[in-house]
């Protein structure tokens, strides 16, 4: 059995709107780059947004099939949607000693 990392990575994806000032809403968590910036790239299609590049496993070379850095679009009328890569450490949970 293979040693865990000390911590793990979750992308959330995150939406502000003009009409809601100063509001940030969560719309996602996911486990992996790819499928968080596949769902920001979605709901800038569902939004009409026009985007410069359709794919979200964009690399340094031809080759590379994982997304380097995560997505981020925003509109002239100030409704913005990205990701955000957080650490997650895990808690150990000692068993509880009954006497």
């Amino acid at each position: 059995m293979g040693r865990r990392p000390d911590s793990e990575k979750v992308y959330i994806l995150m939406c502000t709107s003009p009409n809601e000032s100063l509001t940030t809403s969560v719309l996602s968590v996911f486990a992996a780059l790819q499928d968080a910036n596949e769902e920001c790239l979605r709901q800038a299609r569902a939004a009409g947004v026009e985007l410069t590049n359709e794919s979200s496993t964009s690399g340094p070379e031809k080759d590379t099939i994982g997304p380097v850095e995560p997505v981020r679009w925003d509109t002239v009328d100030g409704v913005s949607c990205w990701v955000e890569a957080f650490d997650v450490k895990p808690q150990r949970i000692e068993p509880s000693v009954l006497q």
